[in-house]
């Protein structure tokens, strides 16, 4: 009788100190999970608003070359200004904050115009002499 008293008492102190130890445990992990979600729904967030500025970018970008006929009619001067647009904004995204000079030997053009629009600086027709050239990097790198 007295060792099946112990055994019971052992049992009900072991049966108290699992529950006294699993409580807090548990609302410790509640807390933690609850963290962790907070983190990843900001994450979302920021990722969905980069996601949305892309998107709108690439959408001006296409209203405006749906408005070209070099785009629309697939020719050269089509091919030039996907090229040359592409080739700016890869730059650019690699590079945010990066300074740049157009220099062409055609007459400035709309598609000039629309390379600066996105933040290009100053244009430099060819042939140019070295001091043009200095001076468009100077006004390009003090905007």
């Amino acid at each position: 009788m007295k060792f099946s008293r112990q055994i019971l008492l052992f049992i009900l102190i072991l049966c108290a100190s699992g529950v006294l130890f699993y409580l807090p445990y548990q609302e410790v992990k509640e807390q933690n999970i609850e963290g962790l979600n907070v983190e990843q729904r900001t994450l979302a967030r920021q990722a969905a608003t980069g996601i949305q500025e892309l998107f709108a970018h690439y959408t001006k970008m296409l209203q405006y070359f749906a408005c070209h006929l070099g785009v629309v009619n697939h020719n050269e001067q089509g091919r030039n200004l996907l090229y040359n647009l592409y080739a700016y904004t890869r730059i650019v995204a690699a590079n945010p904050g990066q300074k740049a000079i157009i220099v062409n030997g055609f007459a400035q053009s709309v598609e000039v115009r629309k390379t600066q629009e996105l933040g290009a600086g100053q244009y430099v027709k060819k042939p140019y002499i070295l001091e043009q050239l200095g001076l468009a990097v100077r006004e390009t790198l003090h905007r």
